[in-house]
Formats: structure tokens, sequence, C-alpha cells
């Protein structure tokens, strides 16, 4: 155990705590009682922090490392691989940003406020600890969140041309528009990364799959409708997320993308007038319209207005004024966790305006109205793979 433990960098409490658990029961010296680990054994170490790396928590994996359920280490392997290679493209991006600043300070000038905030979003963006912690949610997520049907329109009349019935939402959390999706019809399974997010879904009777959007399971081909639903800004290269999402539906199948973009961010979404620190934060995490719609050949976007309040995300809350005073609807974003993690003040002051403007009976919507229209309250990105590929 020793030996294991230091040519893997675990600690000997960690392979303890792995025996106890019966993930890793290497045999015994008939002699001394030392653990002796065998190839297989090592194995099972490794898909064990593969498994961890993708959100598993431990109580989880026996079935998964056990009997037909266990994956071919290959395809474990090849999971990681692409996993790496979407943190790679994450780092090398925020390379960029910092050799940008340091070639500006060399020439002993001042960097751009703008280049600042865009570092510091990066660095943000790069710290786990500091991301969006959607784990907080999980377990009062549905208290304000639901599957509005102002999106849920849009996506049942694009994917009624699939060539059938199984459904990936991807980034689908607690699983409210795969639930919805159920009882039309479809044979959903949520795919994310938040293992609480997943526990949720699991209790209303979905399957779940713990993957990053990026790093999808190998299944080529073998889906027929993906739906995504105010999720791809929170992926740091979300056109691998869309490549990937490309290779697992089959020839015919649809994706039906639900996103805020750049665009309804300076045009749409006033509340980055009362809090401006989130606007470059947001904006620089954002794909622009035209991004968006060459991201994969083929593809429409669409404007998508929010007649109801049931999805409680910012779009929403922007198209409903009044909405953003209730706390317990706004803390259900990741718009205002950070706001109220971050700059406090800020949100006070924003909301006092806010509150103000109501009461004189003048709203918000008024000026965006013309951008509102033609643009919508948020985007819909629809795309059908060619049955040639």
């Amino acid at each position: 155990m020793g030996e294991v433990a230091a040519l893997t960098g675990l600690t000997v409490r960690t392979l303890h705590h792995y025996d106890r658990l019966g993930l890793v029961v290497p045999a015994r010296d008939a002699v001394t009682g030392h653990r002796r680990y065998s190839s297989v054994d090592i194995e099972r170490i490794y898909r064990v922090q593969a498994l961890r790396r993708l959100g598993f928590p431990l109580k989880d994996m026996p079935p998964l490392l056990d009997g037909d359920a266990g994956e071919p280490l290959i395809d474990v392997v090849d999971g990681q691989l692409r996993h790496t290679h979407a943190e790679l493209s994450s780092l090398r991006a925020h390379a960029d940003r910092l050799s940008a600043v340091r070639a500006v300070l060399a020439r002993d000038e001042t960097p751009e406020r703008a280049d600042l905030l865009s570092l510091i979003a990066s660095t943000t963006m790069l710290r786990p600890e500091l991301r969006h912690d959607y784990a907080n949610q999980a377990n009062r997520y549905d208290s304000t969140r639901g599957a509005s049907p102002s999106i849920l329109d849009g996506l049942t009349r694009y994917l009624s041309g699939a060539p059938g019935p199984v459904l990936w939402d991807i980034g689908g959390g607690t699983g409210n528009y795969a639930v919805a999706m159920r009882d039309a019809g479809w044979d959903p399974t949520i795919v994310d990364v938040s293992a609480d997010m997943r526990e949720e879904a699991a209790r209303k009777g979905l399957p779940v799959i713990a993957a990053d959007a990026t790093a999808l399971p190998s299944v080529d081909g073998t889906v027929d409708a993906v739906v995504m639903v105010s999720m791809l800004h929170q992926v740091d290269d979300w056109r691998a997320a869309l490549a990937e999402t490309a290779r697992v539906l089959r020839p015919g199948g649809r994706l039906a993308v639900m996103v805020l973009t750049a665009d309804h961010l300076r045009e749409v979404t006033w509340a980055y007038d009362l809090f401006p620190s989130m606007r470059r934060f947001a904006v620089d995490r954002r794909m622009s319209l035209a991004e968006l719609s060459g991201a994969l050949d083929g593809a429409e976007v669409v404007p998508l207005w929010f007649t109801d309040m049931e999805d409680a995300s910012i779009a929403a809350l922007c198209a409903h004024p009044t909405t953003i005073l209730d706390e317990r609807l706004r803390r259900q974003t990741s718009f205002f966790e950070r706001m109220e993690r971050d700059n406090p003040a800020e949100l006070a002051g924003g909301l006092a305006t806010l509150r103000r403007m109501l009461d004189r009976g003048e709203s918000p919507l008024e000026e965006r109205s013309e951008a509102r229209s033609r643009l919508g309250d948020a985007s819909l990105l629809t795309w059908t793979k060619p049955v040639d590929e």
C-alpha cells in the first residue's frame, strides 16, 4: 500500500477508505497481512479517480466498476482526454490574456481597464471554488425554478422531427425540463457535472449521467435529440460542447439550445445598467449572435420571448422587472448569487433604484422595446444533423 500511495500521489488513508468501501480491495499476503495490488487493482484505482473527476460520489461507484456496467478502459481514458483538452483550451486562452497584459506592462504602459477586467473574469472561472456553485442551490432550486412554457414551446415544436425519442438534457440540473419532455413522450436523460443536481433529478425518476458538456460519454450517433437550456454560457469552450453534441447525435438528430448572447446583454438585458460590475464579466463569457449562428453549419437562431416566470432566469426576470425585487427568485440565478457575494453594496443600490423607478410607474423595459422586439429576451439555436454524416 505504501508503494502504491507513493507512486500515485494518493494517501494511505485514501487507499484504506477505498478498501473499506469495497471499491479497491487488494489481496492480503498470507504471512505479513500486507495488501498486494495487482494490475487489476491499479486499473480500478484509475477508474475511481476518473469517476471522481467526472463528479460521481464514491457511494455510487460500485455498479460502475463491476459487471457489464463498467466502461471499457479505453472509453474511460477517452472521456478524461476530452475533458483535459477542454481544460487546456481554457488555460491557453487565459495564458494569451496574461501575455497581452504583460506586453503592455513591459512597455511601461497602463493596461486597458477592459483587458484587466477580462483577465479577472478568466482567473475567476479557472478557480473552481469561485465558480457558480449549483450544489448550494440543488436542494432549493425547484422551489422557484420550473420549466418555462415559453421555452418548452420552442423546444417541442422543433424537436418533433427527431428520428426517435432518446433525448439528452445536457446541463439539465434537477431535471425540470426533462420531466416536462418526458410527459410529452420523450425518453430523457440528464447529463450534468453537479452531483447534487443529478441527485435531485434522480429522485424524479430520471436517468442521469455525470459528464462535462465538452467530454460526453463515447456514444457516437446514438442520441435522437439534445436540449441545452440556459447553460452554454457556463461552459468555457462552448464550441467544443456543441461539437460534442453533434458527435453523439444520430443522423437526422435535432439540437435545441436556449441561450442569452452578448448581444442580448448589451441591448436587452437592462439589469446590467443597474449592476454594472457584472457587465464585463458576463459579456466576455457570452458568445455573440453571429458566433452562435456560425458555430454549426446549417444552424438557425430565432428570438424567444418570456411570457411567463416559470424559468426565473435572469432573462425571464428582466422580462418581468418587479420579480427582481423578490429575493427568493433572484437568488436562484448565478447573476445575483455573484452580486450578493462580490458586490453587496452595488446590489443594494441597484435594487433601490429599481424600486424607485417602479414606484414612479416607470419600467426599464421601455427603453429596450426596439431591441427586445428584434432580438427577443433570449435566443433559440436549432440544428439538425445531416443524414449523410
